[in-house]
């Protein structure tokens, strides 16, 4: 009997830790994009929120860059959604690649990339906005398509307090962008700094 029971500890315990580790798995991949392997828009306020309080405390300059494929569509009926999918997941990973270990990086829906930038100016997002920009045109993504891409950047300044804000701000410079012709930066009320 004794040992019937160490085996049934044994054998619960073994489930238990089983059961952990799906749970911990479940809520990872709740977080990330399928596709692309980038934080999902599910994942920003867990992991965004935290930075933003704690740099509106320390009067923190932080920016936000929201990027578009230009012309997605085109090479999704050109090409197909397979080959739209391979360049979602080769820009996914060229964005990821070419910004700051402290940026995080989202996929933010469709042809859409959110990246948030703790401790940065507008003026220098802007200038990686267009090194990122720069790269991805000049990359090769893909061997039949030329990539480009349209990004709206919007900074804060010490004193403002709403991240929503920000990102509505980065939307509209993106939608600027995307109207100037695309594959193009714009940087949401440019002010000297």
């Amino acid at each position: 009997m004794v040992l019937e029971m160490s085996l049934l500890s044994i054998s619960l315990a073994f489930n238990y830790k089983q059961v952990q580790q799906a749970r911990l798995s479940a809520e990872r991949d709740a977080r990330l994009d399928p596709l692309t392997s980038l934080y999902n828009r599910r994942a920003f306020e867990d992991l965004v929120y935290p930075i933003w309080e704690l740099g509106k405390r320390s009067n923190k300059h932080m920016s936000v860059l929201l990027i578009d494929l230009d012309w997605l569509k085109r090479i999704n009926d050109k090409f197909g959604h397979d080959m739209g999918d391979k360049v979602l997941q080769n820009v996914a990973k060229e964005i990821k690649g070419q910004v700051r270990g402290s940026d995080i990086t989202f996929r933010w829906g469709g042809e859409e990339f959110l990246v948030f930038l703790p401790n940065t100016r507008a003026n220098y997002a802007k200038q990686i906005a267009e090194n990122l920009r720069l790269h991805l045109f000049s990359h090769d993504i893909n061997k039949l398509v030329r990539v480009t891409v349209s990004i709206g950047v919007s900074g804060s300044y010490p004193g403002e307090d709403d991240l929503n804000v920000l990102i509505k701000e980065a939307d509209q410079a993106l939608y600027l962008a995307k109207a100037q012709g695309r594959n193009k930066v714009v940087l949401w009320n440019e002010r000297k700094e």
